[in-house]
């Protein structure tokens, strides 16, 4: 995209329900009013037979800061119903809460890698800077593409750059 997202009253790029290998790359987000990227999917219940989510969604040499300036449950990444997302190569700072935020297990499959994120959670004080909980199992095949498994695929965080010297209780 090569874009700046400068001021958005809302989320910077929000990618809903069916999405398949979109590349986010080399993009500046500044000033939103919430988050700078949200993938947020859809199912029925629990058993996703159709899998109507963003799936393989590349997040990669992104430049964000002066994230969440109305809303407070933001991040440069907010994810809720999405699998096998790839962040990596990020540079993110200044946000009231979590840097990337995994709302739920939907899948598995994520790679968070090579990203520096830093000066988050500054008007809260319960998580990290990366924040990931799960709430309900989703029954799918991301696990092995072929199994329905309510058993998410391994999601992988590594070499990552996280500082925080705000009131965080714990670093990731």
């Amino acid at each position: 995209l090569h874009c700046h997202f400068l001021r958005a009253g809302g989320n910077g790029l929000v990618l809903r329900n069916l999405t398949r290998n979109v590349r986010i790359t080399g993009n500046h987000f500044s000033w939103t009013g919430d988050s700078a990227i949200v993938l947020a999917g859809f199912v029925e219940d629990c058993e996703d037979r159709e899998e109507t989510v963003p799936l393989d969604t590349l997040i990669s040499h992104n430049f964000a800061h002066e994230l969440g300036i109305w809303g407070k449950q933001t991040g440069f990444v907010y994810q809720a119903l999405a699998a096998r997302t790839k962040i990596t190569h990020n540079v993110a700072f200044n946000g009231p809460r979590a840097g990337i935020c995994f709302t739920d297990g939907y899948g598995g499959g994520h790679e968070v890698r090579r990203n520096v994120l830093f000066n988050f959670v500054r008007e809260t004080s319960d998580h990290g800077l990366f924040n990931s909980w799960d709430r309900q199992p989703y029954i799918t095949r991301i696990r092995d593409g072929r199994t329905w498994s309510p058993i998410p695929k391994t999601s992988t965080i590594s070499k990552n750059l996280f500082l925080n010297g705000y009131r965080t209780v714990w670093p990731i």
